[in-house]
């Protein structure tokens, strides 16, 4: 046998033992046996692929993966104009503010559920429904209440299901939030420990549902939230609880605990709209979107989905792998098909006049937002950055939360701990003042 013939049976061979890809089509990613299997089954229920709706509506399919753009070439590539939410082209031009320096375009790659979710979605979805005049969804229980997308509070209720991308306990140890003035210097940095637990609809975590159901029986908690400061010295032991129902009429409990007063303060509504601790994170802009809706009677909001698009956004790799520079986040950028959802304050007090959310149809969690001011001006932008584990699993790695009235600029970083190992009682006011002792 010659030894081309040698290396090209190696070659073959090679190829056998390589993960699934998909090497026909813009998805062109490297998938476990066990991701491509997940994915196949994620797309036989929301009816459709990424794949299948970038072919379709991509209008400009000549930004092909290991495309890199700056703002000096940027010029070169008018169809990019066309891909990115308008606020993150501007960011585009070297006189920006906050320019970013970089986009490396990579292949598109699949995002899908773990089993539990995708068995929990297909048996959900047969029996649950929006009631159109209280706005609740009736008769659901886990998963994914609609993968079968045909109502903009279907968006609206997908994302707020699929918060945190169904992790059941996560712990982030520590987040890292670095607050940057309008003269581009760091004017705060604080550390704290985040943790969420989902209460209702919970599938597959150490504790189960029969533990929780039991320990919140008749409570109609859907999920709790608690943060914890670290640092730095003089602000250590602050405390945060937030605990979210699942009815849309009842308002959520929020409560801090200041240690330097020993006293306990109960926040309202309104609280959740005011800068978390000088950053620009806001409580109710928290994962993107977490206020109270949709209600009726609070904070009354109106819903309109203004299209489809397919858009830029950073990549889902499979471990973490972020890296921030400064104010510049390092990653790469995919083609991502989004509903774009507009989102109407009908309150005249609320402190948004409206959102503009970019949703994933693929995943169906909100992965980028636009914040307008009572005058109607953009305020602010919120830009996820996560990964995704190939048994179906994902969660944040930072945040970019620009200001452009302020020009301020907040990056998060999370060391995060999805599934973590969390109990119900962690979600206390008075485990909570312990640990700040």
């Amino acid at each position: 046998m010659s030894i081309k013939r040698i290396i090209f049976c190696m070659f073959i061979v090679g190829l056998a033992m390589l993960p699934f890809r998909d090497r026909s089509s813009c998805l062109a990613y490297e998938l476990t046996p066990e991701g491509a299997k997940l994915y196949k089954q994620w797309t036989e229920v929301i009816g459709y692929s990424a794949e299948e709706l970038i072919k379709k509506m991509d209008p400009a399919p000549e930004i092909k993966p290991g495309t890199v753009i700056t703002p000096q070439n940027v010029g070169n590539y008018p169809g990019v104009k066309a891909i990115l939410p308008e606020t993150i082209y501007k960011r585009l031009d070297p006189n920006h503010f906050l320019p970013i320096q970089e986009m490396t375009i990579v292949e598109t790659r699949p995002r899908y559920y773990c089993q539990p979710v995708i068995d929990g979605t297909r048996e959900c979805m047969k029996n649950v429904k929006l009631n159109t005049e209280t706005l609740q969804v009736e008769g659901y229980k886990y998963g994914l209440p609609f993968p079968r997308v045909s109502d903009p509070l279907h968006v609206i209720w997908n994302h707020n299901v699929a918060n945190l991308s169904f992790e059941e306990n996560l712990w982030f140890d520590p987040v890292t939030v670095t607050t940057y003035n309008e003269n581009r210097a760091v004017d705060a940095v604080w550390k704290g420990n985040i943790g969420r637990y989902r209460v209702m609809g919970r599938l597959f975590t150490d504790i189960g549902p029969d533990r929780t159901s039991e320990f919140f029986k008749g409570t109609g908690i859907f999920e709790q939230g608690s943060l914890l400061l670290t640092y730095p010295t003089d602000m250590k032991g602050v405390a945060f609880l937030r605990t979210r129902y699942m009815d849309v009429n009842k308002q959520d409990y929020f409560v801090s605990y200041l240690p330097g007063l020993k006293r306990l303060r109960v926040l309202s509504g309104s609280d959740a709209q005011d800068p978390i601790l000088g950053s620009e994170l806001c409580w109710d802009s928290w994962a993107v979107e977490w206020q109270k809706q949709p209600s009726k009677q609070l904070f009354p909001n109106e819903y309109k989905i203004l299209g489809q698009r397919i858009i830029l956004q950073p990549v889902y790799p499979s471990t973490p792998s972020l890296r921030i520079e400064g104010e510049q986040y390092l990653t790469k950028w995919e083609k991502r098909p989004v509903w774009v959802l507009e989102i109407k304050a009908l309150d005249p007090a609320y402190v948004f006049s409206k959102r503009i959310m970019y949703a994933d149809m693929e995943h169906f969690k909100a992965i980028y937002q636009e914040y307008y001011d009572r005058r109607g001006e953009l305020m602010r932008t919120w830009e996820d950055f996560k990964f995704q584990t190939p048994d179906g699993f994902s969660t944040w790695e930072g945040v970019d939360i620009v200001n452009w009235i302020t020009k301020r600029h907040s990056c998060m970083k999370m060391n995060s701990q999805p599934n973590a190992k969390l109990e119900p009682e962690q979600f206390d006011m008075r485990w909570l003042t312990r640990m700040a002792r």
